[in-house]
């Protein structure tokens, strides 16, 4: 270690000193301050470094009891030469409130030993004091009821009544409420009746008082189920809501506490503790004392009037009995004369014991408590019987049933007899595991995000916008990246660094990340020797827990390889889009060429189809013709000419439908298919195909139904074209689906989405008892000559009738297509506007 303090300390332990939730700092030889971190500046108050560095306690104008005691500290370690921990002392922050700082100071020496300075911490430990002074408060008031529970005396000449009269006045000089009151119910559980009233100045209420409590029962469910009912404001509480002209203004009632009483199987009563003209906030002790005094009323009120055990030794084991049951801490108990000892249940079950499974025996806990921790643990004890401490306290961790480890904090303290020799002990466990482990979590994230940080890929740095913007944070990454060592940056800012303008130029990019609250990020050009570095630059604001300004954080990429590759990329680019674009010349060219190859082929095809149809139908006519003027029963001869007549008509009509295809087909695709349409029914269009294939439904028995599943079968459409498509439909179900079967048409309401708009439709929907399709030809049958893979078998067809019909179904403004149904088969469904589609996208979207 050089002979010197430096400003700052490594920068890895300077950037865990900086995060460290402690107060951090470190003096020189003649003890005046050299560096801390921010919680130090922020807790003192102090927002500029030169408003701390080089000044001494005095200096700092703290009041003179606390710099006194700071200084006397350091003086002690600077000349003893040896660490001073674990001191405790009252600190005031800048907002003026206490806190309870815990100091450990340790001196610093250069290479041949002498004092260089001191570095010290003060860890706030005001929640633990807190605890601390909770649990003497509990313990304070557990005593107290200890005390007031072994004052009633059931067997004693004043009666019960007067006993709970003490103890009512023992709440109001415990608490300093003025007005405690006992109230009993009647037999109907309507009426409260006064039986005891205690004032703060020791006079007495009028026990006279009943309230009326008829028209809110649910304040006797409220006791049964022993609920503590409080609020600062009585008059806004349901419970006085109709006592308050009767009961709280006469008696100036503000605030109130109501505790039930409750005996065996029932609710005796309740336990009223008021506040008088000023309001009053009920903390949690307070409740605890008063409900605990309101249970050992209950006890006492029970074991007078029913007098089945005996008094004295009965009561005190049940109020005991009660404060181990009010309070979440194990209690243990050692009597010191014969080394006997007793644990709590809430004790065991906090190691996982049951009752029975834990002997109350001095070595049964002492077995338990972890090796490590016995020294501890025993030295403490021994400090405390001494009278070293005014109360004995160890954490320690004690091993339960399920064989894992647990924190516990123990706290006691000793009787004493008058020659000083301790008798009796008396004392809680804390369960603080959770507490412990926290803190050790928050260690382990500390040093993980410490590493992280040293190991990032990316360089980082952080600024401190409290102290000047100076970097606070320079890892590893940036030292590979700038060749700067982090020595050199860390403690320093930017105008330390740069040129002014530079400085300047980088303290306004801070400045726009604050007043944006967001990331910026940036690009520059750093020259390192003689090669230039293109850096990529992300910086974001990080806000303390008053939300201002605490921090600048930046990330820096090296992206000088990128940026070159970029460059050679777009090069490449610009080589490889102008042969594209001759190439593309080429294809466009091509293109146009096979589009009027397509027209030239769609037209001969119209033309063709149409030349080949009259011949078509004069064959199929002539064949008609032969097949009536012949008797295929009158001879062999006969019956052979009809089979040739009938086998011209069939390949005739097979011939003329192929040609009546190829007629639409060409039509569609030269834009010549004309429509007509109007509003029609179409059931009548299904009717009409069903009569058109009823002989060819007949000859396989094959049953054809339509099933009409709305009150409206209308639907704007060209009716010639319709009965086409579902010609088609039910044709192609009749190839496919065997003898005996069922095809059945179905008609119900549906919508359709069309131009942006829904509009009201019509399903058409075909369903055979078929082969089915292909679950992956459920689209592709669609296509142009395109048919299913399990009906290329001869069945016949073209490939054209369902590209057809979809064709014909989208000129409709409407959509087609198929699925498999679940029992088998296959349903072809198109869906057709039930308006025409111009004025029915004015009327959905609100045209007139």
């Amino acid at each position: 270690m050089p002979n010197t303090l430096q400003p700052t300390p490594d920068p890895l332990l300077g950037t865990v000193i900086d995060h460290v939730p402690s107060l951090i700092f470190w003096k020189d030889a003649q003890l005046r301050y050299r560096g801390f971190n921010r919680y130090f500046a922020e807790r003192i108050g102090k927002d500029k470094a030169e408003e701390i560095i080089g000044k001494t306690d005095a200096e700092l104008a703290w009041p003179d009891e606390e710099h006194e005691l700071f200084s006397l500290h350091d003086e002690v370690v600077a000349k003893d030469k040896s660490p001073a921990l674990g001191d405790t002392s009252l600190f005031i922050s800048r907002d003026g409130m206490p806190a309870w700082i815990e100091t450990n100071k340790i001196p610093l020496f250069d290479h041949s030993g002498a004092l260089i300075g001191i570095l010290g911490s003060y860890l706030d430990v005001t929640d633990r004091k807190h605890h601390e002074e909770e649990q003497e408060n509990n313990s304070r008031l557990n005593a107290r009821l200890v005390n007031l529970a072994a004052r009633i005396n059931l067997e004693a000449e004043r009666g019960i009544h007067e006993q709970l009269a003490d103890l009512s006045h023992a709440i109001t000089e415990e608490l300093g409420i003025p007005r405690v009151s006992l109230w009993s119910y009647d037999a109907m559980r309507h009426t409260l009746c006064c039986e005891i009233a205690i004032a703060g100045d020791h006079r007495s209420i009028d026990t006279q008082t009943e309230l009326d409590l008829s028209d809110i029962p649910w304040f006797y469910t409220s006791l049964e189920k022993n609920i503590v009912l409080s609020s600062h404001d009585a008059f806004s509480h349901p419970l006085f809501s109709s006592l308050i002209e009767t009961y709280l203004i006469p008696h100036d009632i503000s605030s109130f506490m109501v505790c039930p009483i409750i005996m065996p199987g029932s609710v005796w009563g309740a336990l009223f503790v008021e506040t008088e003209g000023q309001m009053h906030i009920w903390n949690p002790q307070e409740e605890h004392f008063v409900h605990s005094l309101a249970n050992i009323m209950a006890t006492s009120i029970s074991v007078f009037e029913n007098r089945k055990i005996t008094r004295e030794l009965r009561q005190k084991n049940d109020f005991f009995d009660l404060l181990l049951d009010a309070t979440r801490d194990g209690i243990w108990d050692w009597n010191l004369r014969d080394n006997t000892a007793f644990y709590s249940p809430t004790l065991k079950n906090m190691l996982g014991y049951k009752e029975h499974e834990f002997k109350n025996e001095t070595g049964e806990l002492t077995r338990l408590i972890h090796p490590e921790d016995q020294p501890v643990v025993l030295q403490e004890i021994r400090r405390h019987l001494k009278r070293e401490t005014e109360i004995y306290e160890a954490s320690f961790r004690v091993r339960m049933k399920n064989g894992n480890y647990k924190w516990i904090l123990s706290r006691g303290r000793a009787l004493f007899e008058e020659s000083g020799r301790a008798f009796h002990m008396v004392g809680a466990h804390a369960d603080v595991d959770q507490l412990v482990r926290t803190q050790e979590q928050l260690s382990q994230q500390n040093q993980l995000m410490d590493k992280i940080i040293e190991n990032l890929p990316v360089g980082l740095f952080a600024k401190d916008v409290k102290n000047d913007y100076v970097y606070s944070i320079w890892n590893r990454r940036l030292e590979e990246i700038f060749g700067t060592e982090r020595d050199s940056v860390l403690g320093r800012n930017d105008h330390a660094m740069f040129t002014r303008e530079e400085a300047d130029y980088r303290r306004m990019t801070d400045s726009q990340v604050l007043e944006y609250d967001a990331p910026v990020e940036i690009y520059e050009n750093v020259r390192k020797g003689d090669d230039l570095i293109r850096m990529h630059i992300k910086k974001f604001p990080l806000f303390d827990r008053h939300q201002q300004p605490e921090m600048i954080v930046g990330i820096i990429e090296d992206i000088t390889e990128w940026v070159q590759n970029q460059r050679e990329l777009h090069a490449h680019r610009n080589d490889l889009e102008a042969l594209i674009i001759e190439q593309t010349q080429d294809i466009i060219a091509a293109k146009e060429e096979a589009e009027k190859a397509n027209q030239a082929k769609s037209e001969f095809l119209a033309n063709m189809s149409h030349e080949l149809r009259t011949p078509m139908h004069a064959i199929i006519n002539y064949s008609q013709m032969g097949l009536d003027k012949t008797d295929p029963q009158a001879d062999d001869k006969s019956e052979r000419i009809y089979k040739y007549f009938n086998n011209i008509q069939r390949s005739g009509k097979r011939l003329l439908a192929l040609l009546n295809d190829l007629l639409d087909l060409s039509k569609m695709e030269a834009g010549r298919m004309e429509f007509f349409f109007a509003t029609h029914a179409i059931d009548d269009c299904v009717n009409h195909a069903f009569e058109e294939l009823q002989s060819l439904a007949q000859t396989k028995n094959i049953a054809l139904s339509l099933v009409q599943n709305t009150t409206n079968n209308k639907a704007w459409t060209d009716r010639n074209r319709i009965i086409q498509v579902i010609v088609n439909l039910l044709s192609n179900a009749l190839k496919f689906t065997g003898e005996g079967k069922r095809i059945t048409v179905t008609l119900k309401d549906t919508e359709l989405s069309t131009a942006g708009n829904t509009v009201p439709g019509l399903a058409v929907m075909v369903s055979d008892q078929g082969i089915g399709i292909p679950e992956g030809e459920l689209e592709e049958v669609f296509g142009k000559f395109s048919q299913s893979t399990r009906t290329k078998t001869g069945a016949g067809g073209t490939g054209l009738g369902l590209s057809i019909c979809r064709q014909i179904i989208s000129s409709h403004g409407g959509e087609i297509w198929v699925q498999n149904n679940p029992e088998g088969g296959a349903c072809f469904t198109f869906v057709i506007p039930r308006e025409n589609p111009l004025a029915a996208r004015e009327n959905h979207s609100g045209l007139t």
